[in-house]
């Protein structure tokens, strides 16, 4: 273990289902730089990263059923025995991370890293929590100020956060893009689902919540023939998804795959037909979203059916990878735009394979080795 490393990443949610993260890491082991990482972690997860030559300080993993709030506090005061880790650098890898790091930092000096992933003042879960979304927003300014570079995903977060924050920090990009794959040939879906080949398969990949487009898709399968729904990821609204999905009888048609560890979830994806990454903006938070689920599509080469919101806009007016629809859209509208994907999909793989050459990880790496400068 080193004295002082040159970055200490402080992540609240589990490393291997966060590719922000996992490339954020792989990225500066590569070149040399002393990085360690606190975070939960399996220790069957952890060969890797140690393999980089990253030290891991493993946290207890989150209780499955636990309350999102009783998960922050036990981290943020179970965090406290790697208080005297030394960093040239504490990366705070999001708002639930930032406090611990904000600790560290305090504790031995060194620069901190905010990584703003999320309009985290206009969360989308939050929508309806005007009180718990008020006490973020206070943690988070307060935080803020000590912070020395927030990290930003898009430019619009950037011009929102610089007008929200009265501290004068820097800001870098970092948008959330995958490394670049060549397109792969995959069956993965099929084979575990006994799907035929006749049978179109539409995928989402994240977080199970409200706002992202999954019960659009589940009324547009009322009316779409040879076509299944394939959720990969969990959350706090799998269970109301399920049950919307058994009320609207499409509940055959729709799988609840669950997590799939980021360096298997490519394969899984190029296995599919089109990607769904249609957001809502409930909050600011998610109008201005830029989902990475957008880019790994166009890295699986597969056609993407998205809401018309500014920073998806323009994406799609560099690169037509797929169909947007607008965010009031009706079942109707869905279910078009997706026999447009079924129908057209070669021409929107062609726009994919444009998209994931230029829109990949690997073309943002000079810039983040230069944070660390």
């Amino acid at each position: 273990m080193n004295n002082v490393y040159d970055v200490c990443f402080v992540c609240f949610e589990e490393v291997k289902s966060d590719a922000r993260t996992l490339n954020l890491v792989r990225t500066y082991a590569k070149h040399g730089k002393s990085v360690a990482i606190v975070a939960p972690i399996q220790s069957e997860d952890i060969s890797e990263l140690q393999e980089l030559g990253v030290d891991v300080f493993p946290m207890a993993m989150h209780p499955q059923k636990s309350r999102f709030i009783m998960k922050w506090f036990r981290f943020s005061f179970a965090a406290r025995k790697y208080r005297k880790i030394k960093a040239k650098v504490y990366w705070a890898n999001d708002f639930y991370s930032l406090y611990v790091a904000w600790k560290f930092h305090k504790s031995n000096g060194g620069k901190l890293f905010y990584d703003s992933r999320e309009i985290y003042s206009a969360l989308g879960p939050l929508a309806d929590f005007p009180a718990k979304q008020a006490v973020i927003t206070a943690i988070e300014r307060r935080l803020v100020s000590d912070v020395d570079k927030i990290i930003v995903s898009g430019i619009m977060d950037e011009e929102y956060l610089r007008g929200h924050f009265t501290s004068h920090n820097d800001y870098a990009l970092i948008m959330n893009l995958p490394p670049y794959r060549p397109k792969t040939e995959s069956n993965l879906i099929r084979k575990e689902l006994g799907i035929s080949a006749s049978t179109k398969i539409i995928i989402y990949q994240g977080v199970i919540l409200k706002g992202r487009g999954i019960l659009p898709v589940f009324r547009a399968l009322q009316s779409l023939e040879n076509c299944v729904f394939v959720i990969f990821g969990s959350g706090p609204r799998e269970n109301e998804f399920r049950a919307l999905a058994k009320s609207l009888n499409v509940d055959d048609r729709v799988y609840f795959f669950g997590k799939v560890p980021y360096n298997e979830l490519h394969d899984y994806t190029s296995s599919a037909d089109l990607g769904i990454s249609f957001i809502e903006p409930i909050t600011l938070s998610y109008r201005l979203a830029l989902p990475n689920k957008l880019f790994e599509y166009c890295m699986a080469r597969i056609p993407v059916l998205a809401s018309d919101l500014p920073a998806i806009r323009e994406i799609f007016n560099e690169f037509p990878v797929g169909e947007l629809v607008p965010v009031g859209a009706t079942p109707q509208e869905f279910v078009q735009a997706i026999k447009r994907l079924i129908e057209r999909k070669e021409t929107y793989v062609n726009a994919c394979d444009e998209a994931a050459q230029i829109c990949c990880y690997d073309r943002q790496e000079d810039g983040i080795l230069k944070l660390l400068a």
